[in-house]
């Protein structure tokens, strides 16, 4: 995942979005990657998720961090919260907003079930 350029991890949010939580949802979430410079984003709308790259429209919620702690989120391994408080990501717009994206999407399965023919 660490080959993956940002704009790529953050469009791939959008296929793990669970259709029933979101049915009633429309905002954006923006992503700013401080070290490479680059503002991505993921529209939430009635149960689609739109990948926006290069966003500069309005998003409820910005994200700013580095590509890094991106991956550390996706894995499981950086706890939102606690990177909030400790800097290593800074919020804008609404706060509430992060937390309530992240759950309308499924969790990853840990050990995903595959059949071979």
């Amino acid at each position: 995942m660490a080959e993956f350029q940002p704009a790529q991890l953050v469009n791939a949010l959008r296929f793990g979005l669970n259709a029933d939580r979101s049915q009633d949802k429309h905002f954006t979430v923006a992503f700013e990657f401080t070290d490479t410079e680059e503002t991505h984003a993921v529209e939430i709308r009635r149960s689609v998720a739109q990948f926006h790259k290069d966003f500069e429209g309005a998003a409820k919620a910005t994200v700013r961090l580095t590509k890094t702690v991106f991956l550390g989120m996706l894995v499981g391994k950086v706890d939102f919260t606690k990177a909030v408080k400790e800097g290593y990501i800074k919020l804008d717009g609404d706060a509430n907003a992060v937390p309530e994206f992240f759950s309308l999407f499924d969790k990853p399965t840990e050990n995903p079930k595959v059949t071979l023919r």
